[in-house]
């Protein structure tokens, strides 16, 4: 699949395997790479609260490209910015940057009007799954009773989706 991925981009990433984690990833980087994987984005947008990350890292993106990162007072939009990401900032950018100011992060706003069975069946493949319990009975003939189900989890944030 994310082979298929990479392609789909025209082969502007890296797979990287992590055989201590059992993780594998799909890596793109570079400001060009990134606007390509961004248009694809804009017209399909996420869903999920990963919709708020986009949007940051979106205007992270805007502020590189109208070279912001080239003066102190403008780098300093893009690490109150980056605090918002999961990781936040690290003991290093927050050494070098002791005047940076969190930026406040964008409304959660999902247009759940482009939901369509296409993307659920691509929400299940991501965050979803398929599972088969079995539980004692006195009830059923074999002892036994077979409950399939099918799982979806999904950030309490992202509970609008859900």
């Amino acid at each position: 699949m994310l082979n298929n991925i990479n392609y789909f981009f025209g082969n502007i990433g890296r797979i990287i395997y992590n055989n201590a984690s059992n993780v594998i990833r799909l890596k793109i980087h570079g400001l060009k790479n990134c606007l390509i994987v961004r248009e694809h984005f804009i017209q399909y947008p996420l869903l999920t609260y990963k919709l708020v990350y986009f949007q940051i890292w979106f205007q992270i993106i805007d502020l590189i490209l109208n070279k912001a990162h080239l003066n102190l007072e403008e780098l300093l939009l893009i690490v109150g910015l980056k605090t918002n990401f999961y990781k936040g900032l690290s003991d290093l950018l927050i050494e070098l940057f002791p005047n940076y100011i969190a930026a406040p992060l964008p409304n959660y706003l999902p247009n759940l009007h482009l939901m369509n069975i296409h993307w659920i069946a691509g929400f299940i493949n991501a965050d979803g799954g398929f599972y088969l319990s079995i539980t004692s009975s006195k009830t059923h003939a074999l002892g036994e009773a077979y409950h399939p189900s099918i799982n979806i989890g999904q950030h309490i944030r992202s509970v609008i989706v859900l």
